[in-house]
């Protein structure tokens, strides 16, 4: 299935009110698709994470009360002109009348939420489910690893997997995304990203984004690289923070009469030196 046909089926589930969850791996395209379909649909809200309950309503409140859209219970406060002004008295209602006064104003959307995994169980549970329940249609994109989250929603959705990118539908996008008349060596930088990209739409906007703001000279292609992106380890970090610090209270302490403070300036420097190579080499294997 190629990109084009993938977006088809799901603007022809999302036009007959199914909700639609599109599962694949971290950079498969899925955040590039979800926007592809929000931006064609004049009744979408885009949520780039799932919120908690109550923030999830007053921000969807602010919407409606920005289309002119609160009704039943909540039509009294469109008495207030300021966009923003409407989450104030909002917020003083119990979640759960909220939430009830909600619901018939967001069957007229489609809700797009993307990184479903980067929210909590309880956010799931306690927003997505009840949306459905009340039939409002949702466009859920999710990482294939986050059973957690998907237990909740698969089964209620119209399930759908991301295929791999074709070769063409990766210069389309390439050339969706920067300006193809910027770059004097555009094939040269096809070249490079179709031989980086793997089928991923993901390490595609990650080279754009390397390649945004360049002069798109051959130098430029050339250094433009895409690697995994690894969670940042706060263990390192920390531990150099806190030898540094020791190091200085010993240093005001003692003065340079102290011989210790060789020792711990010393092996701060060869940790900082050493023990990066070591990770990297422990990663590579």
């Amino acid at each position: 299935m190629s990109h084009t046909e993938l977006v088809a089926d799901i603007m022809k589930e999302l036009n007959a009110a199914r909700s639609v969850l599109l599962c694949g791996e971290v950079g498969s395209g899925k955040s590039y698709t979800l926007g592809h379909v929000a931006q064609a649909l004049p009744n979408a809200v885009y949520l780039e994470k799932l919120p908690l309950r109550k923030q999830f309503f007053l921000d969807m409140a602010a919407r409606l009360h920005r289309d002119g859209a609160l009704a039943g219970d909540l039509e009294q406060y469109n008495m207030f002109p300021e966009f923003d002004d409407v989450r104030k008295p909002l917020a003083r209602m119990t979640l759960d009348a909220l939430g009830a006064a909600m619901m018939p104003s967001c069957k007229n959307y489609v809700i797009v939420i993307d990184h479903l995994q980067r929210g909590t169980e309880k956010s799931v549970i306690e927003v997505v489910k009840p949306l459905l329940d009340a039939g409002v249609t949702l466009l859920i994109g999710a990482a294939v690893d986050a059973d957690k989250h998907l237990k909740h929603v698969r089964n209620r959705c119209v399930c759908l997997d991301m295929p791999p990118m074709s070769r063409e539908e990766a210069v389309v996008m390439l050339w969706s995304l920067l300006n193809k008349a910027d770059y004097p060596q555009s094939s040269a930088l096809e070249s490079k990203v179709l031989n980086l990209y793997a089928g991923k739409p993901g390490v595609v906007a990650d080279l754009v984004a390397q390649m945004t703001g360049t002069a798109g000279a051959m130098q430029d292609i050339r250094n433009i690289s895409h690697t995994d992106s690894q969670p940042f380890n706060l263990t390192w970090p920390v531990f150099f923070i806190v030898l540094g610090v020791a190091a200085v209270l010993r240093f005001t302490s003692r003065q340079l009469d102290d011989p210790t403070i060789y020792v711990i300036a010393g092996t701060a420097y060869v940790m900082m030196m050493v023990v990066p190579r070591l990770m990297s080499s422990s990663n590579k294997m």
